[in-house]
């Protein structure tokens, strides 16, 4: 089972923002969040509103730290008092050093610099608070404003990653952005970290578009039960959903040599725990799978 995160020794704030836990005086800002064309294709934020819709994406933004996922924070304008939008920090990856973070801001209170201010907060309190040394955030290139905010806020853009971001029924590009220390090697840790994950998410591993880019030619498999799989075996056949406790547990990454990582970790499913290894290898700016192999692990 994913292990409750701990509790937060803090919460950033300053004279032009504030981040607090979701509560339900945020129901207005979730209505207009899911009327906005965008939003709810990145988000869990709901495409069709009502009341119990918004109370459940409450709910849901509270359970992240007790599934182990991560922290989701209104954005509120401390002039106001107003909720202004949302940042979520992912910390599936905090074994690694690493974590992602993703945010938006409702229409109405965009072109303030709302936005920068929140990246600006957590930027300067989440490595410290959660003993990370990188934080990275994955922007479409057409999203002109949030590539702005970013770069404001110090992020550094580093590379383009092609099929890489659901977003609705497609695919997009993303230019990720880093911030923090660990250079490459950390940068290295956070795509394959979130790639290892997305290989077990259901919308990412039963999209033959998605898993066809991010398997390497050779691909390889040695099942939990005793299957070989081969890379054209698995896209010859429909990969169907799975059921599997996120975030991955005892996440670990060993760096072999410049292009070839190693990730270990175990994987709890309704069929019983495994542990697990990948071999990911570079091929100029990506990384895809090579090797995969699952073992019958004991149980807790």
């Amino acid at each position: 089972m994913a292990n409750r995160l701990a509790e937060l020794s803090s919460l950033p704030s300053s004279t032009r923002v504030e981040l607090r836990m979701p509560n339900a005086t945020d129901l207005a800002l979730i209505q207009e969040a899911s009327a906005d064309p965008v939003i709810p294709l990145t988000t869990s934020v709901p495409s069709t509103w009502s009341e119990t819709e918004g109370r459940a994406f409450i709910a849901r933004q509270l359970d992240r730290p007790i599934e182990g996922r991560g922290w989701s924070f209104t954005i509120v304008d401390a002039e106001t008092n107003t909720p202004a939008g949302n940042l979520f920090i992912d910390l599936s990856m905090q074994s690694v050093g690493c974590a992602s973070v993703g945010y938006w801001i409702a229409a109405s209170h965009r072109g303030q610099g709302l936005a920068g201010d929140a990246l600006r907060l957590a930027r300067d309190w989440a490595p410290s608070e959660f003993g990370v040394e990188r934080l990275t955030l994955y922007i479409e290139p057409e999203n002109t404003a949030s590539l702005r905010t970013a770069i404001s806020a110090g992020f550094v853009p580093e590379r383009r990653l092609a099929t890489f971001e659901r977003v609705g029924d497609r695919f997009a590009e993303m230019v990720c952005h880093g911030f923090g220390q660990g250079g490459q090697a950390a940068a290295d840790r956070a795509i394959v970290g979130v790639l290892e994950h997305r290989m077990w998410m259901n919308g990412y591993r039963d999209a033959a578009e998605w898993f066809d880019h991010w398997m390497h030619a050779d691909f390889g498999e040695f099942g939990r039960s005793g299957t070989v799989w081969t890379r054209p075996v698995i896209l010859a056949q429909q990969i169907g959903e799975i059921d599997v406790s996120l975030p991955l547990s005892d996440l670990a990454m060993d760096r072999l040599n410049d292009d070839t990582m190693l990730v270990t970790y175990r994987s709890d499913q309704g069929i019983g725990p495994a542990n697990r290894s990948s071999l990911w290898l570079r091929e100029g700016d990506e990384w895809r799978m090579r090797f995969h192999q699952g073992t019958e692990a004991l149980p807790d």
